[in-house]
């Protein structure tokens, strides 16, 4: 009976154990709230600390960071700072470990638990959040962050509904928007004052600012804002950049082409005016005066220019008579000179009995026969040649040859199967019959080639 009082004791002590356990458990798991960006202090209770005074745990924030603390008898409650930057549910988790530090060493806390946070948002927190973001980032990135928000549904900033949900820059759900806009960013953004060609104003050159564009099923590009690039970047459709020119470089450029219209129809007009004046004067009597006057000065001019070029013709063909005066006086005495050289031609009838020829093929000195006689009968200009062998050569005369020892006449052997020429040379004396030489040149293919031949008394 005792043995089964015990038992019905432990058992109670058991179940209230258990009880305590349970709701010490149930505590330290429930929700407390916190306000996103400021701080908030948890406070929760570690349960079934027994047989001591003090033990210590290791809290677990969801940004990673750790804390340790002691925790003390006899309500054995921990507090810990904890300043949440997402709006929503999240954990803290706490662990008992030992804290070792010699004779300040503290024993772990018995089991683990979880806090759940439930974090509210913070309007002005959030949108300061927002401020120093869109401050930092470029501009097209900030604008693609707001129009993607916009097309998930996601607030940013209160606008008519002051209970709307604010999403912070930290937020998770916005990884696949900020992925987005950085792509947006890489690509290819419009340009300000920049030079371009304008195709459709005949290729002018001029000073555009780029602009966002998209390009129609005609192959036309169509501008259109950054914000509807930015919903195209989104729907995964292609966008591109166009340049239009800048509004004050147009605006000039529009200035200087009305100016340079109205100086060109100030020019035309002045033109226009210029040639009725000119019409007006042409049919009015001191035109037709200065007129008349202009075509006498001309025809004067001519008869003078004609006058000029008549002596001028004049003068070349007396030039002409007198050259060719002079000319023919020339040749006249070069006629006489080459009679009177004529006239004092050596004429005779010469016979070689000189023993001596050279032939120019061989070089050598031939010693010639006692009966090879050559002979040469000159009259004026003409005569004969007979050669050893009793041929007679006609011979004409070509021109005369002097020198200071000895006069002589160049004949042509026309008929002459081996001759081409002879050269008479004969010393200078007063009758024929007197020394000299006969040169004879061959013909080619001739076997001699040039033959010397002496002439004596």
């Amino acid at each position: 009976m005792t043995n089964f009082k015990n038992f019905k004791g432990n058992c109670e002590q058991i179940i209230v154990i258990s009880l305590l356990t349970f709701f010490s458990n149930l505590v330290s798991a429930q929700s407390q709230n916190a306000t996103l960006g400021q701080p908030s202090q948890i406070r929760f209770a570690i349960p079934n600390v027994t047989n001591q005074d003090k033990c210590h745990i290791e809290v677990s924030l969801p940004n990673q960071q750790k804390i340790a603390i002691d925790v003390e008898a006899p309500q054995f409650n921990a507090e810990v700072n904890f300043t949440p930057d997402q709006i929503g549910s999240t954990t803290l988790k706490w662990e008992g470990k030992r804290k070792n530090r010699g004779l300040n060493s503290v024993n772990a806390c018995p089991g683990s638990g979880t806090i759940q946070i439930s974090v509210s948002g913070n309007t002005e927190y959030i949108a300061q959040q927002w401020n120093q973001y869109f401050a930092k980032v470029p501009e097209p990135i900030g604008e693609c962050v707001k129009v993607g928000m916009d097309v998930s549904q996601l607030k940013y900033q209160i606008l008519a509904d002051p209970n709307a949900l604010l999403t912070g820059p930290e937020d998770q759900k916005l990884k696949p928007i900020y992925e987005k806009c950085e792509a947006f960013a890489k690509q290819n953004q419009p340009r300000k004052g920049a030079p371009c060609t304008l195709a459709s104003q005949n290729n002018l050159r001029t000073t555009c600012d780029g602009v966002y564009a998209e390009r129609q099923p005609d192959g036309r590009l169509k501008t259109i804002s950054r914000t509807e690039a930015i919903k195209l970047q989104f729907e995964g459709k292609p966008w591109t950049v166009g340049v239009v020119e800048t509004l004050d470089v147009r605006a000039n450029r529009l200035k200087q082409e009305e100016e340079d219209k109205a100086k060109q129809a100030a020019t035309i007009a002045a033109q226009k005016d210029a040639e009725e004046k000119e019409r007006k004067f042409r049919e009015s009597p001191e035109y037709k005066k200065q007129q008349a006057a202009l075509e006498i000065k001309r025809l004067a001019e001519e008869k003078q220019a004609a006058a000029i070029k008549a002596k001028e013709a004049q003068e070349r063909e007396l030039i002409a008579l007198r050259e060719k005066a002079s000319l023919d006086a020339q040749r006249a005495q070069e006629e006489k000179s080459r009679q009177q050289l004529a006239s004092k031609r050596v004429t005779g009838n010469f016979k070689c009995i000189n023993k001596v020829m050279m032939d120019e093929i061989s070089g050598r000195e031939n010693p010639m026969k006692g009966d090879d006689v050559w002979s040469i009968t000159l009259n004026g200009s003409s005569g004969f040649l007979i050669t050893p062998t009793g041929k007679r050569e006609q011979l004409t005369y070509q021109k005369t040859i002097s020198g200071p020892k000895a006069t002589g006449d160049l004949y042509s052997v026309p008929n002459s199967e081996l001759m081409e020429s002879i050269q008479l040379m004969i010393d200078n004396v007063p009758s024929g019959n007197g020394k000299g030489m006969l040169v004879t040149k061959m013909k080619p293919g001739a076997t001699m080639k040039l033959m010397t031949l002496g002439f004596c008394n």
